[in-house]
């Protein structure tokens, strides 16, 4: 497991420990993380931890398993680093909650052996256990204290950074550094003097150490900047680099974990991986290396200081900051300075860790530090900086053209710059304002840019003189706004009184933004209409002709820019439809015209048709501007044409064609009037009929069994010899030459050979539904009569309930329904009206699927007379009716005689507009 991260089990050492202690038994695991550890010679020594100190140790942890408070907490401490021992590993520790932190109550004893090398990191293993759980701690103790850094430079630079391109992992170098030293590593940063780059999104550095340990410093951060300048990446100083901005400059956090290092071999050859895991960028890796403080044990002060500036000028006060240096086995109270490179300390600030001195004369002056601390005897250190003193130069810089626009290329010029006791070295640009010089052409005194954007722009030179001093020039260049450039994409043929899209969008400005939109609809030189943010607009042109568009744009520097376009609108031709007839049977050819279709401005018509309704124009008749087509399944067609001018210009017409089959009226009566067993009794059909055709089939069912055993084909009557008294229910089925059905029952009475009661049938039960019809069913009456053993004093009687079967909306809902009611005798007809539970729900006649009343009649029929009465609706079905198209209305009746004899009548009627 890696050094500093915790777990939630608990490692062998400590779990052995950690049951040795009394009464230990715990449940599930726990999570308690590491806080902080406290560490104490016994017995005093010098505060440097290392082989042969015997230490205390104070573990303490944070409760971070929300499970509630740990009670009965005990501590066994335990380690797996070779030659250290635990001498004394047991210790409770109070009860603590979620959040909380809590301390072994006494302190563990550790012994380090004398053969523990300084700088080893020690490693223990905290086992907790609890009332609750158990858990595991691990954590780390250092030996030895940070010796004063050293720096070291790769020499394995220049390194082109290659471009990824589609490479999967992307492509990328290693520059090494070779460390000959011996040590353990204490501290380590890296720093990137000059990584050029034109998109840092790219890039992943990975630091590698001897041993092959990798720690990332930095993963694809800075997006499309460029650059990393004089870069220090450490392991906790500076800002996180995720939310800097580049070119990167100054100090930042490492994004992997540097301490990972610490105690680990510096002798060796180290690398800086760069990888470029984004396509068409490239960069140069130009100079990188480290500063590595190895561990020492020794009872030492550490020397360290700062000189600002560095370099300096001849005459510039150069000022030494010591405030850096520290002693971990005592104080210091003297700083000695060999301030001009000669050998001697020859000046000494007592417990004052600053200097300052004045350097006349160019040259590098070797500073040397020495610090003496108050140990008896007292112990010292010393630390070495050199600094440069020199003339600085002079920096000059030029531009052209002196009024450039934005997009155009400046030549920028300071070969103009000298060094009056040198050389320059080097040039630096910061082209874009931000302060950072992030272009360097090495000693090219010469570079260009462009400005996007119009304004000032403020663009400095940094120069360097062979000696490392430098001089800056700034200078401010003006660029002009450029105008947008205005384009209005050809519209294509207009149509008066449609919508036209007018697209302005490829309009562009080359430095800025086009931010509003104002059009000239009506070529009046005024732009009225205002587009806003928009690029395009839509206008519907009322007149024909040859029309002109402005349109002019503004930027988002106040520019202005005009156009316009010129196209032709059109009229659209009138398309009409007729279809002959407008209802028809199935099977009916119906005939379609658009003859009086026209064009306002023109002659040339072709015409495409739409005959199944589905929204797709699949006939073309070219220029005949009539078809046909016939329906072989009842139904609604919204049969469509498309009318084409000679122009392109479109228009339709719809008419509905409804398709539509009556129903067969299905009847059946008794030839002769009687049955008697074992005579033929024959079943006749003939008042059978269709109110839309002809009946092409007759099928019976003369047993009574449900089964139609019976076909005579187009032969309305069929024949049965019943041997035995009774009454048998006879069904008839017909078809009509549309393929719909209708059926009808009869109770045929049989009577016996020698009955001398009167005979007959029991009424029909008349029509029940049938196939295909969306059209209307009309019915009949039927025949009734007595019962087995006596005559009725008038004997069987018939009736029926008539009536057009298709009759108009308006005159239904106004006046009501006509019908009629037949008999041969005198008798009462009651009549009701009602409409399917579908329709009825569609019509808010009932909320749910369930048929609704929507009528009721009551007639006096006097013997052999044809009674024509009207059926009045009920105003809310009236009033329903203003909504419908088409409806069909059941009527359902019963045709009573004086002597209550009766007979069941049905009838369907269909009402439309």
């Amino acid at each position: 497991m890696p050094l500093g991260t915790t777990a939630r089990w608990i490692a062998l050492p400590a779990l052995v420990a950690l049951l040795a202690l009394p009464g230990a038994a715990f449940a599930g695991p726990l999570d308690i993380q590491h806080e902080s550890t406290a560490i104490s010679e016994i017995g005093g020594g010098d505060g440097i931890i290392q082989h042969g100190d015997a230490i205390a140790v104070t573990e303490t942890v944070r409760d971070s398993d929300p499970g509630g408070a740990l009670t009965g907490v005990s501590g066994a401490l335990s380690t797996t680093t070779p030659n250290v021992t635990v001498t004394q590993g047991a210790s409770a520790l109070p009860s603590f909650d979620f959040g909380q932190t809590a301390a072994n109550t006494s302190p563990f004893n550790v012994q380090v052996g004398a053969s523990v090398p300084c700088g080893q990191n020690l490693a223990f293993a905290l086992g907790i256990g609890a009332d609750q759980g158990s858990a595991s701690v691990p954590f780390t103790i250092g030996t030895g204290v940070a010796d004063a850094p050293a720096t070291r430079a790769s020499v394995d630079v220049p390194r082109e950074i290659p471009d990824a391109g589609s490479t999967s992992g992307g492509s990328s170098i290693v520059s090494q550094m070779t460390v000959d030293a011996p040590g353990l590593v204490k501290d380590i940063s890296v720093h990137i003097g000059k990584l050029t780059h034109t998109y840092d999104g790219d890039l992943r550095i990975t630091l590698i150490a001897p041993d092959g340990t990798r720690v990332l410093l930095v993963n694809q951060r800075g997006g499309l900047g460029d650059n990393f300048v004089n870069t220090t990446i450490t392991s906790n100083q500076g800002a996180p680099i995720a939310g800097a901005s580049p070119p990167f400059t100054g100090t930042y956090r490492a994004e992997g974990d540097l301490t990972q290092l610490v105690g680990h071999e510096q002798q060796g050859t180290w690398g800086l991986e760069v990888r470029d895991l984004g396509p068409s960028n490239t960069g140069t890796l130009e100079a990188w290396g480290t500063d590595i403080a190895t561990a020492t044990c020794a009872a030492q002060p550490i020397a360290s200081f700062t000189a600002t500036p560095n370099p300096a000028a001849p005459g510039d006060t150069v000022q030494f900051d010591a405030s850096g240096t520290h002693d971990p086995v005592g104080n210091i109270v003297k700083y000695e300075w060999d301030l001009d490179g000669n050998g001697t300390f020859e000046t000494d600030t007592g417990s004052t860790p600053a200097a300052s001195h004045v350097y006349a004369t160019r040259g590098a002056y070797p500073v040397s530090l020495r610090v003496t601390d108050d140990n008896a005897p007292a112990l010292q250190n010393t630390y070495q900086r050199t600094v440069s003193v020199s003339q600085p130069p002079t920096a000059d810089l030029t531009f052209s053209p002196l009024a450039p626009n934005t997009g155009q290329t400046v030549s920028l010029d300071a070969s103009g710059s000298t060094d009056g006791d040198g050389t320059i070295a080097r040039y630096e640009w910061d082209v874009d304002g931000d302060g950072t010089f992030d272009r360097d052409t090495g000693t090219t005194a010469q570079t260009t840019t462009k400005f996007a954007t119009p304004g000032d722009h403020v663009v400095r030179v940094r120069v360097t003189d062979d000696d490392g001093a430098t001089a800056v020039k700034s200078i401010t260049i003006t660029a002009a706004n450029r105008p947008p450039i205005v384009h209005i994409a050809q519209p294509g043929l207009g149509v008066t009184g449609r919508p036209l899209t007018l697209d302005a969008s490829g309009s562009v400005d080359p430095d800025g933004t086009i931010t509003n939109w104002s059009w000239d609809l009506d070529n009046d030189g005024i732009y009225e209409t205002d587009g806003g943010i928009s690029p395009t607009q839509q206008h519907t042109f009322t007149a024909s002709g040859t029309t002109t568009v402005g349109l002019q744009v503004t930027d988002s520097n106040g520019a202005v820019a005009t156009t316009t376009v010129t196209f032709d609108v059109t009229d659209p031709p009138n398309a009409l439809l007729s279809a002959t007839p407008a209802i028809a049977r199935p099977g009916q050819l119906v005939s379609f015209s658009a003859a009086g279709s026209n064009d306002p401005d023109g002659a040339v018509l072709t015409y495409r048709w739409d005959l199944d309704g589905d929204g797709s124009f699949e006939t073309d008749t070219g220029a005949v501007d009539a078809t046909s087509r016939s329906y072989s399944v009842t139904g609604s067609y919204p049969v469509q044409v498309e009318v084409t001018d000679g122009d392109g210009v479109t228009a339709t017409a719809t008419k509905t064609v409804a398709v539509v089959n009556e129903l067969p009226i299905a009847s059946l009566v008794v030839s002769g009037g009687e049955g008697v067993a074992g005579s033929p009794v024959t079943l006749d059909a003939s008042g059978s009929f269709d109110p839309d055709g002809t009946i092409a089939r007759y099928e019976w069912d003369l047993d009574g069994n449900g089964s139609y055993e019976i076909d005579t084909g187009a032969v309305p009557a069929a024949t049965r010899t019943y041997p035995n008294p009774g009454t048998i229910p006879v069904k008839l089925r017909v078809t009509d030459n549309d393929g719909a059905v209708a059926v009808a029952t009869l109770g045929v009475v049989v009577k016996p050979a020698t009955s001398t009661g009167g005979t007959g049938g029991t009424g029909a039960t008349g029509n029940t539904g049938g196939t295909g019809a969306t059209g209307n069913t009309g019915g009949t009456g039927a025949t009734g009569g007595g019962a087995d053993g006596g005559t009725p004093p008038d004997g069987p009687f018939t009736a029926g309930l008539g009536g057009a079967s298709i009759q108009a909306m308006k005159l239904a809902r106004g006046k009501g329904l006509t019908l009629t009611c037949t008999s041969d005798r005198a008798m009462q007809c009651k009549v009701s009206a009602t409409i399917d539970g579908k329709t009825a729900k569609k019509l808010h006649l009932a909320r749910t699927p369930k048929a609704a009343t929507v009528g009721s009649a009551v007639v006096n029929v006097s013997t052999g007379q044809n009674a024509r009465f009207v059926l009045k609706l009920t105003a809310k079905a009236r009033k329903a009716l203003k909504r419908a198209k088409s409806v069909r209305v059941l009527l359902k009746g019963t045709a009573v005689d004086a002597q209550g004899n009766a007979v069941v009548l049905a009838r369907v009627v269909l009402l439309r507009r």
